[in-house]
């Protein structure tokens, strides 16, 4: 069978998964406290975020299809070893909305506020793996978190704009050289857990899935003639 036959086989089922994982919602329920080991150089406040001093509070917002606040580890897992990796996105995700507006008012550059976010993130993930009684799963849990500090580091700054543009592989190759760098802690380790819930939402429908598959199959197939074009 041809490379274009697996895939046109393959697809479909790619597709189903990427579609389920991408319409993920999650909401916050109730005020969440996240206090910083070092105080900011500046103050912010919007709909889902305050951070004022050494605290960073994240408000109760809703997440719905057409407004996703929060739609969990895209494309990950969301329990590893028994650690729930969604509680990390529920602070990284409204955070990331508000990226520049959060970085001109703390004085930063745009990649100093995305990597203070990314280390958020990496520290709830690390605290979480740290809570786990057993021994096992709290050194896996360890290195899982920085495993997914570094994939945010990574992937974290295209990753909404890549997937809607259907560009994954592309946005992966233009970051594989960026440098994650070690994870910085700068949270306390004592942060309650958050109060949330997975919204229900509505899946793309057949007809649209059918759509989107027959786009990308014939980009393979006009791909693939290319290909073979250059062979002869």
């Amino acid at each position: 069978m041809s490379t274009l036959g697996i895939a046109m086989m393959v697809l479909p089922k790619v597709w189903a998964y990427v579609d389920t994982d991408l319409n993920k919602r999650y909401s916050l329920l109730e005020p969440w406290h996240l206090k910083l080991l070092k105080p900011l150089p500046g103050v912010f406040d919007n709909a889902e975020v305050n951070a004022e001093g050494t605290d960073l509070w994240i408000k109760p917002f809703k997440s719905t299809k057409g407004n996703p606040v929060c739609d969990g580890n895209t494309l990950v897992p969301e329990e590893i070893l028994g650690i729930k990796t969604e509680i990390g996105s529920l602070a990284h995700d409204p955070l990331y909305r508000a990226l520049e507006a959060f970085a001109q008012a703390m004085g930063w550059t745009v990649a100093q506020a995305r990597r203070f976010f990314d280390e958020i993130y990496g520290n709830i993930l690390l605290e979480l793996a740290r809570r786990e009684p057993n021994a096992v799963k709290c050194k896996l849990g360890i290195a899982w978190a920085h495993i997914s500090y570094a994939g945010v580091r990574l992937l974290g700054g295209l990753r909404h704009a890549a997937y809607n543009l259907g560009l994954v592989a592309l946005a992966c190759s233009a970051c594989m050289g960026a440098s994650g760098g070690c994870m910085g802690e700068v949270i306390e380790p004592d942060f309650p857990l958050p109060v949330y819930r997975q919204e229900k939402t509505e899946v793309t429908t057949a007809a649209e899935a059918r759509r989107q598959i027959d786009n990308i199959t014939n980009d393979l197939r006009k791909a693939t003639e290319a290909v073979e074009k250059i062979r002869k």
